[in-house]
């Protein structure tokens, strides 16, 4: 046998038995997102949702939190906080590109914007989605072993070299939204409020990257 096809073989053998052997740990949060507060900074809760069977079916997250919080100015802005653990019962995370215009909602806004959160300068989607008469305006990142990230492929890549690396492909989907108008930059600038007031009780809540267990 030539050595190119017997390296190929080699090749092909060792990825057979890395794709059979190799299994990805689930790894749990910090603590459980029902503990998540109630308060953050000047915002309260006002409202939770619960999902049905249905919705927790196709999400497929590991731990979740969806609520509405209002500040002492009046301002409304949602935060959802999805967790998925890498384990084999956990699914993708659900990108707002991918999902909302199938559901009918027009791309008005999309780019990549500065974040400063908890001191740390990071970058964040900001993106504004209209349907019939109605402009939700957001600010999200996917989150994978304490790294935050902006774009679909991205999070696949952090999570393909997280499951080689150290078996750990767990990630979060962190999104604040609002329908608070987006004139003169006010609802970027809310939503920019409840993320700096927010972060650091979501970072506390996702498990530390590998290096820090």
């Amino acid at each position: 046998m030539k050595p190119r096809i017997l390296l190929v073989c080699v090749l092909v053998l060792c990825a057979g038995a890395f794709i059979h052997f190799h299994n990805d740990l689930a790894v749990p949060l910090t603590r459980s997102l029902d503990e998540f507060p109630t308060t953050v900074g000047r915002w309260h809760m006002i409202h939770e949702w619960r999902f049905g069977s249905a919705i927790l079916k196709n999400l497929k997250a590991t731990g979740y939190v969806s609520r509405l919080y209002r500040d002492d100015r009046g301002r409304e802005v949602e935060l959802y906080l999805g967790y998925h653990d890498g384990g084999p019962d956990a699914g993708p995370i659900h990108s707002p590109r991918n999902c909302l215009p199938g559901g009918g909602w027009l791309q008005r806004v999309d780019k990549t914007v500065p974040v400063t959160l908890d001191g740390r300068k990071m970058k964040a989607v900001l993106a504004a989605y209209d349907k019939d008469d109605k402009t939700v305006t957001m600010l999200y990142w996917f989150q994978v072993s304490g790294k935050v990230v902006t774009n679909e492929y991205s999070l696949k890549l952090a999570e393909i070299l997280g499951s080689m690396t150290s078996r750990r492909r767990d990630s979060a989907f962190v999104r604040m939204s609002t329908e608070i108008s987006d004139r003169d930059g006010m609802a970027e600038r809310a939503l920019h409020d409840f993320a700096e007031a927010a972060y650091p009780e979501v970072e506390a809540f996702l498990p530390a990257p590998a290096a820090r267990r």
